[in-house]
């Protein structure tokens, strides 16, 4: 990327000899002159906004270079409004939407992303409830999006370019939907402006250090990436931009996935792959302007993390040396109390999941974990799922020992797809079933709710 304040090399210009013709018009020299320099400044300007509007040249990014006025975002061209999505009616949800993504915004509102209608065609939908997820409303749909990997229940993680399938709100109005592309709302997602960004996809939006954050990955195509991983900083304001790229660090093989996980003052980004695959892509902390890798150490006999859950404290929790089998996968479980410095050994294959796709962690407050195995899911031993393969285990205990829930709805035969925290509650998505799950009691119980249909 280029900043706008440098500008572009001079040519030297050359002398040549003046025709005889043009010497005769010696007269009119001075308001040619004047024409030539009106079109050299023109010539000069359109050089400048080619420079901010394509930001994102083939070189890429350099580690720490400020970039802020070089991604403000450009007014939608005349007579077209590619970089801006417009207000619609808000209405009742689709009796068949498919909630993908959850996020809470606070003051009882939370957000969603999943499958809508757009017409008869399968759209990315934003819906909202003001009441804390009793009541829903459809705020906003995503016709022109990409959705050729983002319908099904084996979603890859890795979306193609323009696909959104995630959701973040920072509070009740600001909020951002990503996935292939980005976008961002400062009107509770009544509208949208395009943010630009480095790299192919965007794999991970988070608050960190109150700072909203990015996670952005490079060649990246039919749900892989092989290029650099870049954290950027998201600018605020009624213009958004990338304010400055932080840290990056380049995975050791193809990742099919990448988190940001938060832990009190630290921040961790976590590649991962096909589980089983006995491939590490790696693991960062976050150290100044640098990503510093992440080291298991002897805790998990030198194998890779599965997974990494954090809190509003300095301690993690995590998971790693997966032990594959066609109808469970065990993993040992570790935790840090230094943000990822030195790891501590809780239990050797101590916690066990039924193998299908990847796995979640998220605690509320480091003694209570919930560990939930899910999409993009497969089911290595070719069997169907019943709901004895409950896909949800808890600890209460910091991750010494795990149990299955002790009661509630039967959990989702498909697994779940993410599991997070609400505050003291815990919230858990499976594509299977396109419906919300709860635990109000510290991943103890789960019921679920469905989001379709609400509003009408």
């Amino acid at each position: 990327m280029t900043p706008p304040s440098e500008q572009a090399p001079r040519t030297p210009a050359r002398e040549r000899r003046v025709p005889g013709w043009l010497r005769r018009l010696a007269p009119q020299r001075s308001w040619i002159a004047q024409l030539a320099a009106f079109g050299a400044i023109g010539l000069c300007l359109i050089g400048a906004w080619t420079i901010v509007r394509d930001p994102f040249a083939p070189t890429g990014v350099a580690q720490g270079e400020t970039v802020a006025d070089a991604q403000q975002a450009q007014p939608p061209a005349p007579g077209g409004a590619a970089d801006v999505e417009g207000e619609q009616t808000i209405s009742a949800v689709d009796e068949k939407f498919v909630l993908w993504s959850v996020t809470n915004a606070g003051d009882d509102t939370l957000f969603g992303l999943g499958e809508g209608d757009c017409s008869g065609t399968p759209c990315p939908a934003l819906v909202r409830s003001t009441d804390d997820g009793k009541t829903w409303t459809q705020m906003h749909t995503f016709s022109s999006a990409d959705t050729s990997a983002a319908t099904g229940a084996t979603q890859p993680r890795v979306q193609p370019a323009g696909a959104l399938s995630e959701v973040l709100f920072t509070s009740p109005s600001t909020g951002y939907v990503y996935g292939g592309d980005l976008w961002v709302t400062r009107d509770g997602g009544r509208t949208f402006t395009h943010v630009d960004h480095p790299g192919s996809t965007v794999l991970d939006v988070v608050v960190h250090d109150k700072q909203t954050l990015a996670l952005t990955a490079s060649g990246c195509i039919q749900g892989t990436c092989s290029g650099r991983l870049e954290i950027s900083r998201l600018g605020g304001g009624d213009t958004p931009r990338l304010a400055q790229t932080i840290a990056a660090a380049t995975p050791t093989s193809q990742i099919d996935a990448a988190d940001l996980v938060v832990g009190g003052d630290s921040l961790i980004v976590l590649a991962g792959n096909e589980p089983g695959s006995g491939d590490a892509p790696g693991a960062w902390r976050l150290a100044g302007d640098s990503l510093a890798p992440l080291n298991p150490g002897s805790a998990c006999s030198g194998k890779p993390f599965s997974a990494i859950a954090g809190n509003g404290t300095n301690r993690l929790v995590a998971v790693c040396d997966e032990a594959v089998s066609a109808k469970t996968t065990s993993f040992t479980t570790v935790t840090s109390t230094d943000g990822g410095g030195t790891w501590q050994l809780l239990g050797t294959g101590n916690l066990s999941l039924p193998t299908q796709g990847g796995s979640s962690l998220a605690t509320s407050d480091g003694e209570h974990i919930v560990a939930a195995s899910g999409g993009p899911r497969t089911a290595a031993d070719a069997t169907t799922r019943t709901s004895d393969d409950n896909p949800l285990r808890v600890s209460s205990d910091g991750g010494h020992s795990w149990s299955e829930p002790s009661g509630g709805d039967d959990a989702p035969t498909g697994g779940m797809d993410d599991v997070r925290t609400l505050g003291q509650e815990f919230l858990a998505l499976s594509r299977t079933d396109g419906e919300l799950w709860r635990s109000s009691d510290r991943g103890g119980r789960w019921t679920h709710t469905s989001v379709a249909g609400h509003g009408g």
